[in-house]
């Protein structure tokens, strides 16, 4: 079961009082959805966002009326009348067996990492599974019930997924990465979410000469690592202090190093958004 936030959402473009809000997860009902973060009543990364809303749906092979225009206009006015300054805000088209589609907008529980997580770093724990469709934002009910069950009684701040082979993905709700002496690691694109955090992560290295490789990376091997971090909509970037058993330093000079070009890329975004759908 989801959870409105706050006063309104929108569905097909009209406004709705939350106390109506009618999200279940039903037997044969899917959705395509994505999150996006508010920083000071700003859309942070919502071109990207949006694009990848697309192309989740064009991934399934879709056939969709939802424009951009209606996803903005429908943003705007949710943040307006609830007065949003820094939240989530989530979005998703769902359909039926009977292939009826119906679009809504809500402001969407969130959690951020603290100071002191930020400083010291956060404990991950492993889940086996697999996502049927990895490049896609698509609701997987079961795994999310099982990591929700996990996430409670492990404590760990993630889960980091991984197959029978102790192949590793990424978190949970979130893009996993690897720092061994100057260059960073990541799983190959065809095995994960293209999260816009990662990107960012992913463009950031390029710009600053940064190598980056992309490959299967087994628990067996993680201990060869210097570091580890996270990226996500609601986390940012994020370092890991401890993986299963493994151990990683916190404060890796090249993690402080993305961290800082990561922060100046999410400034340059914000200072230059503009209402226009």
């Amino acid at each position: 079961m989801e959870s409105c936030l706050l006063s309104y959402f929108v569905r097909d473009g009209e406004i709705k009082s939350c106390c109506d809000f009618p999200i279940v997860e039903l037997p044969g009902r899917k959705s395509i959805y994505e999150v996006i973060r508010l920083i000071d009543g700003i859309p942070l990364f919502l071109d990207d966002h949006i694009n990848r809303f697309y192309n989740s749906l064009n991934l399934c092979n879709l056939t969709y009326t939802i424009t951009k225009h209606q996803i903005i206009s429908s943003l705007e006015s949710l943040i307006r009348l609830n007065r949003l300054v820094n939240a989530n805000v989530k979005w998703a088209l769902m359909w039926d067996l009977n292939i009826k589609q119906e679009f809504y907008m809500w402001a969407s529980p969130y959690f951020y990492p603290t100071e002191e997580e930020r400083k010291n770093g956060i404990a991950c724990e492993l889940i086996l599974g697999k996502r049927e469709n990895p490049n896609s934002k698509t609701s997987n009910n079961v795994l999310r019930k099982q990591v929700q069950v996990q996430l409670n009684n492990s404590g760990a701040f993630e889960l980091i997924i991984m197959d029978e082979n102790e192949k590793l993905y990424e978190g949970s709700r979130s893009n996993l990465f690897f720092i061994k002496g100057r260059n960073v690691y990541t799983s190959r694109d065809t095995d994960v979410l293209k999260g816009v955090s990662r990107q960012k992560v992913m463009g950031i290295c390029e710009s600053e000469g940064i190598k980056l490789i992309k490959k299967e990376i087994h628990l067996k091997e993680i201990n060869q690592f210097d570091a580890a971090f996270l990226s996500g909509t609601s986390i940012k970037i994020l370092p890991i202090n401890r993986i299963g058993s493994f151990d990683f330093v916190p404060n890796n000079k090249l993690f402080l190093r993305i961290l800082e070009k990561f922060q100046s890329v999410m400034d340059d975004d914000l200072r230059a958004f503009k209402w226009n759908s």
